[in-house]
């Protein structure tokens, strides 16, 4: 679980925007196998993010400060939301199950959504596949014909890291990771 905030200045405004991660070791492991192989395994990346603006309601939602006389309020109102509303949903879904069913309901089509997001890009798509192949296989295959949009466009290096992670998640059973 990782909890972190984007601070930067765009338009002229100071934007706070909070957000959380969750990733796996087991869905880490096989992703890094593949996309990044050689390279020492990092700390679980996120296959789940939460961001402050599925809290806000708004889709570039942020949280303002331009004064030092505003900042006590602001970091009053990223504690506020780290503590009571960030965290509990991400340990609400610790359970690699809960995460799947996000990347299940979710539609990714739908750009400007406000719902808790599922895949958003190849490396997420990759995840949401991992997950479903490890977690809930019944949900592999729809999520793969859902997700090939991701893959079609990719650079021909990264697109055929991504269709031998694909093609491992094909067997059944899975057999032993490449070595790195």
């Amino acid at each position: 679980m990782f909890v972190g905030g984007l601070v930067q200045r765009i338009g002229g405004k100071n934007r706070i925007t909070p957000f959380g991660q969750i990733g796996f070791a087991a869905t880490n492991r096989i992703y890094f196998a593949f996309i990044e192989p050689g390279k020492p395994l990092r700390k679980a990346t996120g296959e789940f993010q939460v961001e402050y603006r599925h809290f806000a309601g708004e889709r570039d939602a942020y949280i303002g400060c331009e004064t030092e006389e505003e900042l006590p309020q602001a970091l009053d109102h990223v504690q506020d939301l780290i503590l009571n509303r960030l965290l509990p949903c991400l340990e609400k879904h610790t359970d690699p199950k809960q995460v799947l069913q996000v990347y299940v309901t979710h539609d990714e089509h739908q750009k400007n959504s406000l719902g808790l997001i599922g895949a958003y890009d190849f490396s997420s798509a990759l995840s949401g596949l991992i997950l479903a192949r490890l977690y809930g296989r019944e949900h592999y295959e729809p999520l793969k014909r859902r997700y090939k949009f991701f893959f079609e466009p990719l650079r021909p290096e990264t697109k055929e890291k991504a269709l031998k992670l694909i093609a491992y998640l094909d067997h059944d059973p899975l057999p032993d990771l490449p070595d790195s």
